[in-house]
């Protein structure tokens, strides 16, 4: 474990002395090596299907001479459409221009900016965090936070929004559709030459059933092994090149935003665990209407500068690996350190951010209810 926990450090910094020498020559975007390489892998696999498929086809043709073909024919288109990659839906309320054109017309400005594509929804989630997603036929989401969009500063929220926009213009591989779809094909090859798990009904307890031949279980076990072994390596490519796409996107918010306002919400991000004490200390009876993201924005107002300390001195001594999608907070802040001191490319105080607050009251509002439920729930 000490091995490889050494192993996935040296590949994370390796990867963050490539980001940053392509950073300080300008260049923001591109995949690098392990980009190269997941890109790759994924298609290979997502195409595993169809290679079946082509095989089925050809074991029906040459089953007008004998009926065994009919038979493995069967088989394998059986196993083709088994392995066939679902498309992801979109399934949770989303946000569309009718409902939100000055969020959108600022996103829009910001895809003009960094050379992006154009933004089709936003969710708004009860979640500390943002993200960019892509589902189905190429829609793309952004994912808003509630509890973190009220902890920010105007500032702040435009960083937030030009890191998540950056994502698309950088090719981060952990959102497209063919890495996706590569580990999807993985876990069904896995399932496919796995014995299934049943349930006990008089327990309510899960067991594997084998029958199979002690030949067939071998084989099945080093079939596993393999396909093991293709998702441990796709996902270190994955886990590496987003690391990549992090730093990009952090260089790319920066020229929409600024260095000051994408530093300035890095230290915020930091300072999460204090939001989260907050919930846990307060108690929720279910009797009054808590506003749960006022409660968590008050706890970050409230930090005493020796809080703020503890949470940086903890975030600066964060060792880097590459089993993680982001990189440490002190690396992204010696990427910030490299860049010039320049000026955002949309100005805070010309965005109708009072329009965009109206625009987004009720979703936050219902995002709130919803974390209060679950709070009152536990």
């Amino acid at each position: 474990m000490q091995f490889m926990d050494q192993l996935n450090r040296a590949f994370g910094d390796g990867v963050r002395v490539e980001a940053l020498r392509d950073v300080q020559s300008g260049r923001l975007s591109g995949g690098g090596t392990a980009g190269f390489a997941a890109r790759a892998l994924s298609i290979l696999i997502v195409l595993t299907p169809f290679s079946l498929l082509a095989l089925s086809a050809l074991l029906f043709w040459l089953a007008l001479w004998s009926a065994w073909f009919l038979l493995w024919g069967g088989l394998i288109l059986s196993a083709a459409l088994y392995l066939w990659p679902r498309r992801t839906r979109n399934t949770l309320p989303t946000l569309t221009r009718e409902d939100a054109p000055g969020l959108f017309n600022l996103l829009d400005q910001m895809c003009d900016i960094l050379g992006a594509p154009g933004i089709d929804g936003v969710h708004v989630t009860p979640d500390f965090n943002a993200y960019l997603a892509v589902y189905g036929k190429n829609e793309r989401i952004v994912g808003i936070g509630g509890a973190l969009w009220i902890c920010l500063t105007p500032p702040q929220r435009l960083a937030l929004l030009a890191h998540e926009v950056a994502h698309l213009a950088n090719n981060d591989p952990a959102r497209m559709h063919v890495t996706g779809r590569a580990m999807q094909t993985l876990a069904a090859w896995h399932d496919l030459f796995s014995p299934p798990a049943m349930i006990d009904s008089s327990t309510n307890t899960a067991y594997v059933s084998d029958g199979r031949s002690l030949f067939g279980q071998v084989v099945g076990a080093v079939f596993c092994a393999g396909v093991e072994t293709l998702g441990w390596t796709l996902e270190r490519l994955i886990f590496a090149q987003s690391q990549r796409a992090e730093y990009f996107a952090d260089a790319q918010a920066s020229t929409v935003a600024g260095v000051p306002a994408v530093r300035s919400l890095l230290h915020t991000l930091i300072l999460a665990p204090l939001a989260f004490n907050a919930l846990r200390d307060h108690h929720f009876d279910g009797a009054s209407k808590v506003q749960v993201f006022e409660l968590m924005a008050e706890a970050l107002r409230a930090a005493s500068p020796d809080q703020i300390a503890h949470h940086r001195a903890m975030a600066m001594g964060e060792l880097i690996s590459i089993d993680s999608t982001h990189p440490p907070f002190r690396f992204r802040i010696d990427l910030l350190d490299v860049l010039s001191e320049r000026p955002s490319s949309l100005s805070v105080k010309t965005i109708p951010w009072r329009q965009i607050e109206n625009e987004l009251a009720n979703p936050i509002a219902a995002a709130d209810r919803k974390l209060l439920d679950r709070l009152v729930v536990q």
